[in-house]
């Protein structure tokens, strides 16, 4: 009976030795899977930044063509400096709404922030 409580127990601790080994060859796959997968999403969000920055200057140069367009378009009805002021005015305008919708959008996070630190 001894043998077999031997053998059984060197089983044991043989089954145990190779679970071990499994475990850190799993360990060792999925850091490694876990690496390549960063290193997939970074390079994907450097080409997405990329992307949108190029997206950005466009817009911005349409949008300078578009003011231009309109100073011009304007000219012969207002003159050249009356169209410049009108446009400006219309452009400072909107930028002074868009400012005052994210300041109110920020005051709502900053409040839910403080709330939800009571």
């Amino acid at each position: 009976m001894t043998d077999e409580s031997e053998a059984a127990r060197r089983s044991l601790l043989g089954d145990v030795e190779d679970l071990l080994v499994d475990a850190r060859i799993w360990f060792d796959a999925e850091v490694a899977y876990q690496k390549t997968r960063a290193g997939f999403v970074a390079a994907s969000l450097k080409q997405a930044i990329a992307l949108l920055v190029v997206a950005a200057v466009l817009a911005l140069v349409a949008l300078i063509g578009l003011t231009v367009g309109l100073i011009i378009s304007l000219m012969p009805l207002l003159g050249a400096l009356g169209s410049t002021l009108l446009v400006t005015a219309a452009l400072l305008l909107v930028a002074l709404l868009i400012t005052r919708s994210a300041a109110g959008r920020w005051r709502d996070a900053a409040g839910a922030i403080r709330e939800s630190e009571e």
